[in-house]
């Protein structure tokens, strides 16, 4: 089942207009339960966004440390674009939220692609990126659970 819980963190899914992660880990634990009870084996494919107004690098972060923990490894990333007339772009062109407070809005090459690829983190090209990043942060224990993973997948193939 494809589902669209976008990101884990309370305040990102706050400006995309979403619900707490927790309705999304309470669903997860029904569908979970529905399969067992119909004997029948079935999965959640989640889809997240990149970048969107208001998520910081250290949001992603936190996504990517989510998504190690459940050994998930989403292929379906989107990075956000603005499309007109939707609450996104606003929050995005006017770099605040509808009471006025300044939100981040990610910019630039390097941090949207940074922002992806943390997500897609077990991807080898995204691997020197993150690196870089995770050090200059002192994020040594996500880091070292990532080279672990990074290990793994050599010669499995491009994923």
């Amino acid at each position: 089942l494809k589902v669209a819980p976008e990101h884990s963190c309370d305040e990102v899914l706050r400006l995309m207009g979403k619900p707490s992660f927790a309705l999304f880990e309470e669903f997860e634990g029904k569908f979970d339960e529905a399969c067992r009870r119909a004997g029948r084996e079935y999965y959640l494919v989640p889809y997240f966004i990149s970048a969107h107004p208001g998520c910081t690098l250290e949001h992603a972060v936190k996504l990517t440390e989510y998504l190690v923990a459940r050994s998930w490894q989403p292929r379906q990333v989107q990075d956000f674009v603005p499309v007109p007339l939707t609450a996104s772009t606003a929050l995005y062109v006017a770099g605040q939220d509808v009471r006025g407070r300044k939100v981040h809005v990610p910019v630039g090459r390097r941090e949207k692609r940074l922002q992806a690829a943390l997500l897609q983190y077990y991807r080898a090209p995204n691997a020197k990126a993150i690196t870089e990043y995770l050090q200059t942060r002192g994020r040594k224990d996500l880091l070292k659970s990532l080279q672990r993973i990074w290990s793994g997948n050599r010669g499995r193939g491009r994923r």
